[in-house]
């Protein structure tokens, strides 16, 4: 890579607030801030653009690479940023003094201040990066004060300078902008269109509320964390409620602890599956049969056959795939999950479904490793053919099943798992997905106390701290119905693209 000194005139960055999903749709009216050259580098990460936005709270990036990747392991990218515009004070680097470091694949940071510099976490810097499956495109979103936390003013961030680069070891790895050059920004003070919270409420008492929920080491049972999920529960009131990570609750506990804070009155229960497992679900609805998929008793997927009133019928599958590095086993589940639907779309086997009865599919579905985990249950692209047989489109209408992308209640951010000690970054782990040429969704969201005003948290019942003593997944929030012709929410998409093709086209890398 040939060294160059490059100085970028300054852009002036207006608000544009996007929502923060791993999807880019909602960044094709922002302008490129920088496009790189393709190939540039002979090993690491090759960059190949980069945009910004920002509202009163947040400084939004999203980068384009060429090949996919795990933003947050295996790989040296690392961000700069000079929050002062004075490379006298920060760590000095290329000609910038940087206030704010940030090492993705290591997931560690720092900041500097005159000749001291203190490690961060990514909590410490608000920092959220979507997708978390292997991809191109990222968001990244970084609170816009804490870029600024070490320095001696309190001033607000009103411009910076940064760049990307690899830091690997080897000679020639890139960096965006090529040479020791940075990318100046002047932020707007306009804070753009505020988000307006969404009601916890269903839009009609006739939707049916299916809720998940990992319980984070049978949260139900524990006595310090109990009262958090019951709260969560009485404010959600669902019609379904999917629990995961119950290791050692059996489905009576979970009756019994439904039962307790949501009453059916007139000797009425609660109804659960017959099988047990350490995925438990409990259902208004009768329980007209269950199927274990993957594991001993349960253990990772189980479907439900649950009976909404005489002519109509859902399959719910609570699905708790494989934790972490264990991309082979989710790949494997998300293989059992379409040839089940394979089985239950034709005669025979071991289920038979009515023609169009819909299905959700929804859990901790744990996907940190690569897409084709995601796009096969999606696609019904099947990897293990000689074992799941063929692919298998998984929607009454022979196309993808479709991802609901709920956003929290409170802000414009999707993610559903959250630790802000060191280590992973809030991350979109757990999902809803469900078959849209049958069934509609209206309200939907994920709850996440932490950021919910207080007005909101008065009326529904809930404290500040309930998301965070519950658990480290959120609760996912979805109403269906079965009424035709509603038009779906904005959020809601079957997989939306990208925006590299768009690069390639640019850098000529489409021939």
């Amino acid at each position: 890579m040939k060294t160059l000194l490059l100085l970028l005139a300054c852009s002036f960055i207006y608000a544009q607030p996007i929502l923060v999903d791993g999807r880019t749709d909602d960044w094709s009216k922002i302008e490129l801030l920088h496009v790189d050259p393709a190939s540039d580098g002979v090993a690491g990460v090759d960059f190949l653009s980069v945009s910004i936005t920002s509202d009163s709270s947040r400084v939004y990036f999203r980068l384009v690479i060429a090949e996919a990747l795990g933003l947050s392991k295996n790989n040296n990218l690392t961000l700069y940023i000079d929050g002062d515009n004075n490379s006298e004070t920060g760590l000095p680097i290329d000609g910038i003094g940087a206030e704010l470091a940030w090492r993705f694949g290591p997931k560690d940071g720092a900041v500097f201040s005159g000749k001291d510099s203190t490690a961060i976490t990514h909590g410490e810097i608000g920092l959220i990066t979507l997708p978390t499956l292997t991809a191109t495109d990222f968001e990244i979103a970084i609170n816009r004060d804490d870029i600024l936390t070490n320095t001696e003013t309190n001033s607000p961030l009103k411009s910076f300078k940064f760049f990307f680069r690899d830091d690997q070891t080897e000679e020639g790895t890139d960096r965006m902008p090529d040479g020791t050059g940075s990318i100046s920004v002047t932020l707007s003070d306009d804070p753009g269109q505020p988000w307006e919270p969404r009601s916890l409420a269903k839009q009609s008492e006739t939707d049916i509320r299916i809720v998940s929920q990992n319980s984070l080491h049978d949260g139900l049972t524990v006595p310090d964390r109990a009262p958090a999920h019951s709260r969560i529960q009485k404010a959600l009131n669902p019609d379904i409620v999917c629990f995961q990570e119950m290791w050692k609750s059996s489905n009576a506990s979970t009756v019994a602890f439904m039962d307790s804070i949501l009453p059916l009155g007139d000797g009425k229960h609660w109804y659960t599956t017959e099988m047990e497992g350490h995925v438990n679900t409990a259902s208004r609805f009768p329980i007209m049969g269950n199927w274990t998929l993957w594991g001993r008793s349960g253990s990772r997927i189980m479907a439900m056959l649950v009976k909404i009133d005489e002519s109509n019928q859902i399959l719910v599958m609570n699905s708790h795939w494989s934790c972490c590095g264990a991309d082979k086993n989710r790949q494997l589940q998300a293989d059992t999950t379409i040839a089940f639907l394979r089985d239950a779309y034709s005669p025979g086997g071991q289920i038979d479904l009515a023609q169009n009865t819909p299905v959700v599919i929804l859990g901790d579905m744990n996907l940190v490793g690569e897409n084709q985990q995601l796009t096969t249950l999606l696609s019904g692209d099947i990897q293990n053919e000689d074992i799941y047989g063929e692919d298998f489109a998984p929607d009454w209408d022979g196309s993808s099943l479709t991802d609901l992308y709920p956003i929290h209640i409170s802000e414009r951010v999707a993610f559903s798992w959250q630790n802000n000690g060191e280590g992973y970054s809030p991350g979109r782990l757990d999902y809803v997905v469900y078959t849209d040429a049958v069934i509609q969704v209206r309200n939907n969201f994920i709850l996440n106390t932490r950021t919910m005003s207080n007005d909101q948290l008065e009326v529904n019942g809930l404290l500040k701290t309930d998301s965070k003593i519950a658990s480290d997944h959120l609760a996912l929030v979805a109403d269906f119905t079965l009424e035709a012709g509603l038009e779906e929410p904005k959020e809601t998409s079957g997989g939306k693209k990208g925006f590299l093709q768009s690069i390639k086209e640019i850098l000529g890398l489409d021939k």
